[in-house]
């Protein structure tokens, strides 16, 4: 996509060279911005908040089918945790975010946006491939131990979900 510099409006002179372009390319993925690869627990704090987050470095680097990127924690999700907990955005937009249902796709193993904001919207739902759920149950139970542990009962379907308070999890 080129941009007209100087410009307020931006426009597409040509989608099929810079598409091209941009799948074609060899990118580095030795690092694709996980906090650290090589750790079991990180610890770490967000919002003033003491966390441990339990990962699998291990499964990240296997050759398992459907994916395995929720296996670790990614760089952006503290800081993403630490914005949502602390922003006035959402005041200044007139969300109330007391009265809010959230649910997140994908949350991964270590629940942490969910961790920090629950407290603050009426319920939160993470979700994620089934290979992530002992993590994550793990995750909330340590990180939340007023909560009950999380207890998976099967859906109609063969989905899992648990509930803790209003912090739920689904597959």
């Amino acid at each position: 996509m080129r941009v007209s510099p100087g410009s307020s409006s931006h426009y597409l002179l040509s989608r099929d060279p810079e598409t091209f372009l941009l799948f074609a390319c060899q990118l580095p993925s030795s690092n694709l911005g996980f906090v650290d690869l090589k750790a079991v627990e990180i610890e770490l704090e967000v919002a003033g908040r003491d966390l441990t987050i339990t990962q699998s470095p291990g499964l990240l680097t296997s050759s398992r089918s459907g994916g395995t990127t929720g296996a670790v924690l990614w760089k952006i999700t503290p800081l993403i945790a630490k914005w949502i907990t602390t922003s006035t955005a959402f005041h200044e937009l007139g969300v109330a975010l007391s009265s809010a249902n959230v649910v997140e796709l994908g949350c991964g193993i270590s629940g942490l946006i969910g961790l920090c904001l629950y407290r603050h919207v009426a319920s939160y739902l993470l979700t994620d491939q089934e290979y992530v759920m002992k993590f994550l149950h793990g995750n909330i139970t340590t990180n939340s131990p007023q909560l009950s542990k999380p207890s998976r009962q099967p859906s109609k379907q063969k989905d899992t979900a648990s509930s803790a308070g209003n912090l739920m999890t689904m597959t």
